[in-house]
């Protein structure tokens, strides 16, 4: 088997590129590793996003999605960027193709998933109590199952030249040899992608739409503020995962479909955005998720005063002191 790179020297970042890179990729794996493990644990044991179950679920299995590409992704590009070849081997250049390829589309599916069920508990709240976690892991089930056979999986188990790998220098991975590949299945695949890809973002942004539309209709209706917690949580989820994935979406559209010059620098930007998605969901809930939040300060209280920062009569003070409103 072949793992040297046959791609061109001209696809090569200089050396600050890539060392800026390697300083990006290193950040969104550790704070990636770190937050989506504090919110399986925090959501599993704790308890620690008191939302409703089933977006509570879809939650779960965002974070799931997110580990698996820290891992199989975002891993394998900081070793890649720092040898700039491919020296991990065949299993984990096929671990490489094949989850990636299932879990970018499952976050695309997930995310709309929970704008749709947030936007159908606003306007039906009762009716939706009585989902439950056990539905809502089957449901999820259901869109990871989907994107395994997907087109572009299908390239990979009919098509890909397993004999023979090379190292993008965009992407910074493992890439397989698909010349076998019949034009009418490129063309297919790519109409596929695309148009997948759009219903994603109709449907986010849509939902988005209509929640924050239906929310406050049911605010006013009631004479009472409502829990927005759910409904804002919902929102930024929704948005930073357009913005992160925008990027890589219009770039190659822009490659293919105009006569602008598409730099190797900017098709890397475009497409390395995608990972800020990886790393941002900590940060949302702590900002929207008033339990998460003191979830969050409970356990760095708990830590501060094991490793000896502050005594235990501190750790009681702040707690008592800290009066942040509630999340309406």
């Amino acid at each position: 088997m072949s793992l040297e790179s046959n791609n061109t020297i001209v696809d090569r970042p200089g050396e600050g590129e890539r060392i800026f890179w390697i300083i990006f990729h290193v950040t969104i794996a550790l704070l990636s590793l770190t937050g989506d493990s504090i919110i399986l644990i925090g959501t599993i044991r704790y308890r620690a996003i008191k939302l409703h179950r089933v977006i509570v679920v879809i939650i779960q299995h965002l974070a799931v999605g997110d580990l698996l590409l820290t891992v199989f992704r975002v891993v394998p590009t900081i070793v890649s960027l720092f040898a700039e070849e491919w020296i991990m081997g065949t299993f984990l250049c096929h671990m490489n193709l094949y989850v990636v390829i299932v879990c970018i589309p499952a976050t695309a599916i997930l995310t709309s998933l929970l704008s749709t069920c947030k936007l159908l508990i606003v306007q039906y709240p009762l009716r939706t109590e009585t989902w439950t976690r056990k539905r809502a892991h089957f449901i999820c089930a259901l869109s990871w199952l989907l994107c395994m056979v997907r087109p572009r999986m299908w390239e990979n188990v009919f098509f890909i030249n397993t004999e023979s790998y090379s190292l993008d220098y965009i992407l910074y991975l493992c890439q397989g040899d698909l010349t076998d590949i019949p034009g009418w299945f490129i063309w297919f695949q790519e109409i596929f992608i695309y148009l997948a890809f759009l219903a994603v973002f109709v449907i986010l942004i849509t939902t988005s739409v209509l929640l924050l539309y239906k929310a406050r209709k049911a605010a006013v209706r009631i004479r009472e503020s409502v829990r927005w917690q759910g409904t804002f949580t919902v929102m930024l989820t929704t948005g930073v995962f357009m913005v992160s994935y925008l990027p890589d979406s219009i770039v190659p559209l822009i490659d293919s479909l105009t006569h602008v010059t598409v730099t190797s620098s900017i098709r890397r930007a475009g497409t390395f955005s995608v990972t800020i998605n990886i790393a941002a969901n900590v940060f949302v809930y702590s900002l929207t998720v008033r339990s998460f939040r003191e979830f969050l300060f409970s356990r760095i209280r708990l830590l501060a005063r094991k490793l000896g920062f502050i005594s235990p009569a501190t750790a009681r003070a702040v707690r008592q002191m800290r009066t942040i409103p509630g999340d309406q």
